[in-house]
């Protein structure tokens, strides 16, 4: 479906640390960084995307998977990555949440 312009939406699991599938099969260069406790922030993407309604404007300290490669939505005090990143292509889009 995603091939179709379907957007899909990927929730991070305890646990599942490899992102190779997700880059094979979404054709993405994403990493996972760390799983970790570490104050946030939208960045500009993030801030477009999001929006500013849909998350707190002041940095919240949260438990993720943080990843780092294109589409980062957020940034971090002390790390590389993102616990949100998003790759839109035309109509289809891929996101991965690393919230926990």
């Amino acid at each position: 479906q995603y091939q179709k312009g379907v957007s899909v939406v990927i929730v991070a699991i305890e646990g599942f640390y490899d992102l190779s599938p997700l880059r094979n099969c979404f054709d993405v260069d994403w990493n996972l960084s760390a799983y970790e406790r570490n104050t946030v922030r939208l960045n500009k993407l993030g801030k477009k995307i999001i929006g500013r309604e849909a998350f707190p404007e002041a940095s919240v300290y949260t438990k993720s998977h943080f990843v780092v490669g294109e589409g980062e939505l957020f940034h971090t005090n002390h790390r590389k990555g993102s616990p949100v990143v998003t790759v839109v292509r035309g109509s289809k889009s891929v996101s991965y949440f690393g919230f926990v």
